[in-house]
C-alpha cells in the first residue's frame, strides 16, 4: 500500500488528536470488571489552563456478563495523573464536572 506525503501527514495528525481520548479510555478500562467489553461514545476533550478533562459515555459488561447500558464518565488530569469517575452513583458529579469543563474551556479560548 502506498501513501502519499499528504496521506502520511493525515494519518500522523489523526493519531495525535486521539491521544487524550485513548488515555481516558485506558483509565476507565483499568477500573472495569470486563475491560475488553468496553464500548465508548460521545467523547469530548476540554483543555483547561491546569487540567485536561475528557467526558463521554461507556458501556461494559457487568459481573453477570450482560451490558449495563451507556452511562456518563469523566476523566480528569489526562496526561498527568488521571482520575476516572463513572457509575450510577457518580452521575451528578460527572455532569457538574463536564459542564464546568465545557464552560471554562470556552472562556479560555
Amino acid at each position: 500500500m502506498k501513501l502519499s506525503v499528504a496521506g502520511m501527514v493525515f494519518v500522523a495528525l489523526a493519531g495525535c488528536g486521539n491521544s487524550d481520548v485513548q488515555k481516558a479510555r485506558d483509565e476507565v478500562q483499568r477500573n472495569l470488571n470486563d475491560s475488553a467489553s468496553a464500548e465508548f461514545r460521545d467523547e469530548k476533550v476540554y483543555r483547561l489552563p491546569d487540567n485536561t478533562v475528557v467526558c463521554g459515555e461507556v458501556n461494559a459488561k457487568n459481573s453477570y456478563g450482560g451490558y449495563a447500558g451507556f452511562s456518563k464518565y469523566v476523566v480528569e488530569g489526562v496526561g498527568a495523573r488521571p482520575v476516572a469517575k463513572f457509575g450510577e452513583d457518580m452521575q451528578t458529579d460527572i455532569s457538574i464536572t463536564c459542564q464546568f469543563a465545557e464552560t471554562n474551556s470556552k472562556l479560555n479560548k
